[in-house]
């Protein structure tokens, strides 16, 4: 692997948001960084403190935590529409 692939693995890890719990601290990392920090969503719209679309009861979603601390640094979602593209596009 590539010297930035393992220093990242060194210091941190990919946790799969495969729980309820885990699934609400990678959308108040989301609103956070949405709503408070880069403004991109209006944070009244969100008064639970998570920031939550459409999308993500069909998404898979990750976290990237800390190896030193445990702390989680930030998160990711992944929607997938290949299967709908594939299926529509050629009809």
């Amino acid at each position: 692997m590539s010297e930035l692939y393992n220093k990242f693995h060194e210091h941190f890890e990919v946790v799969s948001a495969d729980t309820v719990g885990l699934m609400e601290k990678a959308f108040r990392i989301r609103y956070q960084v949405y709503c408070v920090e880069k403004s991109y969503e209006t944070a009244e719209a969100y008064p639970d403190g998570m920031e939550i679309d459409e999308y993500d009861m069909h998404s898979t979603h990750s976290l990237v935590k800390c190896q030193r601390s445990g702390d989680t640094q930030a998160s990711s979602g992944w929607f997938c529409r290949i299967r709908w593209m594939s299926i529509h596009h050629y009809r």
